[in-house]
């Protein structure tokens, strides 16, 4: 497939957000390596490796009528490196459903996990061509 990896984000809800805010930015890097981990042992036979971060945030500011802040954090999911693994789309549909349903599901119960917002899920973003993977 061209297009294998994807850059996706999820959006922390306010109190993820008010959290996030008083963390140094060692404690920030845990915070996205947390998440990372929580996400990755949440869904079924995904590698370690398969879900990653660069550590970017920024405030989310699709909704001008609120007056709340809320960070969208940046999550990628990498593309197979063997038949075996999963497809990155199945992936991605996993993740939005977890994230939909947190309530029932162990994203809940993490550390970082618990903040993100249910309403906004996964959506999918900029898919990555295999010949850039490299780059990001």
């Amino acid at each position: 497939m061209f297009f294998d990896g994807i850059y996706g984000k999820v959006k922390l809800t306010e109190t993820g957000t008010a959290y996030f805010d008083t963390l140094n930015p060692d404690q920030i890097i845990k915070f996205f390596d947390n998440l990372t981990k929580e996400l990755t042992d949440a869904v079924t036979a995904v590698t370690s490796t398969r879900i990653t971060t660069n550590y970017r945030f920024v405030i989310d500011t699709s909704n001008i009528e609120s007056s709340s802040k809320q960070y969208l954090l940046s999550i990628r999911i990498d593309k197979p490196k063997s038949a075996s693994e999963r497809e990155t789309t199945f992936i991605i549909g996993d993740l939005k459903a977890m994230i939909q349903n947190m309530n029932i599901t162990v994203l809940a119960s993490g550390s970082s996990s618990k903040y993100l917002e249910p309403l906004y899920g996964y959506p999918g973003g900029m898919r990555i061509p295999s010949i850039y993977s490299n780059l990001f």
